[in-house]
């Protein structure tokens, strides 16, 4: 799923919600914060896959509580996603 953040920065996330699986492309939005959110329990994600917030989470959110972001590039106006089956880095 890929989306814009608040700081314009270009995000692809997995699809699917760490939480229970939901789709994050298919009633998912992205918040005034530049945030995904998920649509089941309004978990929200940043453009690096992390985790921003939880609503029920009394307590710091946990550093595993994240989704697979996906290298991205902008480069004149174009979007480059960077997938290996490996995940090694980038070679751009």
């Amino acid at each position: 799923v890929a989306f814009r953040g608040k700081d314009g920065k270009v995000g692809v996330l997995d699809a699917y919600c760490p939480h229970l699986g939901a789709h994050l492309g298919q009633g998912g939005k992205v918040t005034s914060e530049g945030t995904l959110e998920c649509p089941f329990h309004k978990w929200t994600f940043r453009p690096d896959g992390k985790t921003d917030k939880i609503p029920y989470c009394r307590t710091e959110v946990p550093d595993r509580a994240r989704t697979k972001a996906y290298h991205v590039r902008e480069h004149l106006g174009m979007v480059y996603v960077w997938f290996d089956a490996e995940e090694r880095e980038p070679e751009w």
